[in-house]
């Protein structure tokens, strides 16, 4: 793959490939791999061109990694999937469960394994209805005129309902994922900038710790947990002496905590490590100590395109910007001015003033050419927006990707002789004896 990219961008697109600063991939192994991967490869070729992992499919895989790491959070979205499962596959059951939704209320939602957002309106949906879901299964599990096994099963999602841990892995999941959801789209934006993208993920680690003191002090009681019910396994005497609650904490809430905030932590150092070199140049306030600094940053970074003398043109080109913002105000102050680099990027196109800051311009260009998400690039070909129309609204995964595969792959699809399968398929369907 890394040798096709580099034969097209020099060949085709007659590309500069010396002068490329930046590849972004998502992070599948044999894209984003650090030993054997395309960006290390293409790394290999040009040793400036920095790897940035596709930012709106991070946050998937930082929530992958931590429902993996806890038992319970497999049990919870496991629940939540078996419980559409259930009423979805009959229309009666169906029919019982939305005689006792409100006229407004959300019906259970099917988990996706590539969408993450999936997770959120499913969850959302079931922490919403919570109260019509549960009496419509005690309804099914007590009509006498119902399948023993369709009782059974009714009954069975009933008790993992009314059990504590998944009420709390519910709550807990429902604002995780709900935030993930919102910060996911804020990502996909093709006009996000590393600096925010940083800020985002910092912010996340944030609401973490806000939600684990929340759920530590306040929502985590002391009550008919699990392990407080069943037979107890010999243990250690420091484990014993603890309570139910103190080893639910421990044993789910606290590893799954950990594990966000770790992966949410490592993804969001990989943003904010190039973000940080060129966060002086939208500062109109740096003092000259933190631009030398970030100079000097940037030209280890990127010494073949960094100027040495590069401090005095910052300086001036800031004086440059705040005299201009500041034209027609009054007073004897500088009005506050705040400027995203895109926005230092416009006024020097727009005034022309490129050609007396040409080392300055280079850099906001280097920086503002810098992906953090491919997403946006991606929508523009991708096969999906003909597949999943509004006509397939109701699509199963499994069709889907079946049908995107055959979509893909085309070209070979094309040269299948379709007769023969068909006739076979007649075959296996037919009533008639075949003689």
């Amino acid at each position: 793959m890394a040798d096709v990219v580099h034969k097209y961008l020099t060949t085709e697109l007659e590309l500069d490939f010396n002068k490329c600063r930046g590849q972004s991939y998502d992070s599948a192994a044999n894209m984003a791999g650090r030993y054997n991967g395309m960006q290390q490869k293409i790394l290999e070729r040009n040793k400036f061109a920095k790897f940035i992992p596709c930012a709106g499919r991070s946050l998937n895989l930082v929530g992958r990694s931590a429902v993996d790491c806890c038992l319970d959070a497999v049990n919870c979205f496991g629940i939540i999937n078996e419980i559409y499962t259930f009423f979805s596959a009959s229309t009666k059951r169906w029919a019982v469960l939305k005689s006792f939704l409100q006229p407004h209320s959300k019906v259970p939602k099917h988990l996706s394994d590539t969408r993450w957002d999936a997770h959120a309106k499913a969850t959302e949906a079931i922490l919403e209805s919570y109260s019509a879901i549960t009496i419509a299964l005690s309804h099914l599990h007590s009509n006498v005129s119902e399948k023993g096994d369709t009782r059974l099963h009714a009954n069975n999602l009933l008790q993992k309902m009314e059990k504590l841990e998944f009420v709390i892995m519910l709550h807990f999941w429902s604002r995780v994922v709900g935030r993930f959801h919102r910060v996911s789209k804020a990502l996909q934006k093709s006009e996000l900038l590393l600096s925010t993208c940083a800020e985002l993920y910092s912010s996340s680690v944030d609401f973490l710790s806000e939600i684990r003191d929340e759920f530590s002090k306040t929502t985590l009681p002391n009550m008919n947990y699990r392990a407080a019910t069943r037979r107890q396994r010999n243990a250690p005497d420091s484990l014993n002496e603890l309570s139910s609650k103190e080893r639910f904490k421990i044993n789910s809430f606290i590893p799954m905590l950990d594990a966000l905030k770790a992966n949410l932590r490592r993804r969001a150092y990989v943003y904010s490590d190039i973000a940080e070199m060129f966060l002086f140049l939208a500062n109109l306030k740096a003092s000259k100590v933190k631009i030398v600094r970030g100079v000097k940053l940037l030209i280890e970074a990127y010494p073949e395109d960094v100027d040495p003398k590069l401090t005095d043109k910052i300086l001036h080109f800031h004086l440059y910007v705040k005299q201009t913002q500041n034209q027609g105000h009054t007073g004897t102050e500088e009005q506050s001015i705040s400027l995203s680099h895109a926005d230092l990027y416009e006024i020097m196109c727009k005034e022309k003033t490129n050609t007396a800051f040409p080392n300055v311009e280079a850099i906001l260009r280097l920086f503002l050419s810098l992906m953090v998400a491919n997403c946006s690039g991606e929508r523009s070909f991708s096969r999906l927006k003909s597949i999943k129309n509004k006509l397939r609204s109701t699509m199963s995964q499994e069709r889907l990707s079946a049908l995107s595969i055959l979509c893909i792959e085309s070209d070979k699809l094309k040269q299948i002789n379709f007769n023969e399968l068909l006739h076979d398929f007649a075959l296996t369907k037919a009533r008639k004896k075949i003689v």
